[in-house]
């Protein structure tokens, strides 16, 4: 009996030992010299906020030629899949060969949609709605027309990508299609003509 017991004593020591082996060893002892950042856990990163300059090119359907924009922009980066732009531009356009000449300042809320945060040259996809201030004045032929202010409200759609060039810089470029409604314009004129178009868009960015 007293063989039996010690036999199984010994193969439950046994037992125990080697599934103490198979345990990883727990360590509470933080080196009086480590850096608290390293050792605290981390967590989500916090939002990210840009202010920009930007610039480009665009044509309206029936605008006699292209004309250069310029603007600022302001980008805040909610979750890393998912960013809000708001921006505010300026631009002339001609039609009926100089004759009309619209100038507009749009305000466009845009969101971006980021499918590889992780990457250093990110795509995004965009889509948002805008604010036209547009100024129309009538010359030449059609200078006995009156001038007129309207308000248009438009939306658009495209895409593009950010490139960091650090912590605190990024460059971005996109294209996106603005689609704008004529019938606010009192002017027979100016309803005739489509307004809407293309705009490439590039932008310097700064993180605050």
């Amino acid at each position: 009996m007293k063989q039996l017991v010690a036999t199984l004593a010994l193969l439950g020591a046994l037992a125990g030992a080697a599934w103490a082996q198979d345990l990883e060893p727990v360590s509470f002892y933080v080196p009086l010299d480590a850096d608290p950042a390293a050792t605290a856990p981390q967590g989500l990163p916090g939002p990210e906020f840009f202010l920009g300059l930007r610039a480009g090119y665009l044509r309206a359907k029936d605008a006699d030629e292209g004309t250069w924009h310029g603007g600022v922009q302001a980008r805040l980066f909610l979750i890393e899949h998912l960013a809000v732009e708001g921006s505010i531009e300026f631009h002339q356009s001609d039609f009926e060969d100089g004759d009309v000449v619209t100038t507009t300042y749009p305000v466009q809320l845009t969101g971006l949609v980021v499918p590889f945060p992780d990457w250093k040259l990110r795509p995004y996809g965009l889509a948002g709605v805008g604010w036209y201030y547009t100024h129309v004045k009538f010359s030449g032929t059609l200078s006995l027309l009156e001038d007129e202010t309207v308000y248009v409200v438009g939306v658009h759609a495209g895409g593009g990508a950010d490139y960091r060039l650090g912590p605190t810089a990024s460059l971005s470029a996109d294209v996106r299609y603005i689609w704008l409604d004529d019938t606010e314009f009192d002017n027979i004129d100016v309803k005739g003509s489509d307004i809407s178009y293309w705009q490439l868009t590039a932008s310097l960015n700064f993180r605050f």
